[in-house]
């Protein structure tokens, strides 16, 4: 009688979690399409590098502490050409170094490739990262680069997730195609 009232509080409780509804999402002009839980804000800045100014396009949406990011920058053709070709050990440690540069204090609790859908049948190869951030937090980044463009898609995970914010999380992340 007891573990049946337990089971019935737990099951309660999860249906009274805040559940975020993922929207298709596609900035203007973009060649993407990611379930965003809300309208993201966009933040954009234009730096100079080696290989020529890049500009960088940022959308972030949060619900229930948990962030939902996704960016992308139009490569110069040769940092497109210096660049490891996706899928390959060259590029999973070219992606954890940049990644790694741009978190201080994280450190990396895994990494692998990941693919992404393009169109109805293909599929782009990537890098997956896990980042423990400083505080604890844990951030998932997807990365890929397509048509000279590099892509990533994050989520931020408080210390204590539960079992919707993981869940949606991870629906984010695989919502993301390429067209």
């Amino acid at each position: 009688m007891v573990r049946a009232l337990l089971v019935a509080l737990c099951l309660l409780l999860a249906a009274c979690s805040a559940k975020p509804e993922l929207r298709d999402f596609t900035p203007p002009g973009q060649a993407f399409v990611v379930g965003m839980p809300g309208a993201p804000r966009h933040e954009q800045q234009t730096v100079d590098t080696p290989a020529g100014k890049i500009t960088t396009h940022l959308h972030v949406a949060e619900f229930d502490d948990v962030v939902y990011a996704v960016n992308y920058l139009p490569m110069p053709e040769a940092a497109v050409q210096a660049m490891p070709r996706m899928g390959t050990p060259e590029a999973l440690a070219h992606g954890r170094a940049s990644l790694m540069a741009s978190a201080p204090g994280a450190t990396l609790l895994r990494e692998s490739f990941n693919t992404a859908r393009v169109g109805a049948s293909n599929l782009a190869t990537g890098n997956e990262y896990a980042l423990q951030m400083p505080g604890g937090a844990t951030m998932t980044v997807r990365q890929f680069v397509h048509r000279g463009v590099f892509y990533q898609v994050a989520t931020t995970v408080p210390v204590r997730p539960s079992y919707n914010q993981e869940l949606y999380a991870e629906r984010f992340l695989d919502s993301f195609r390429l067209d």
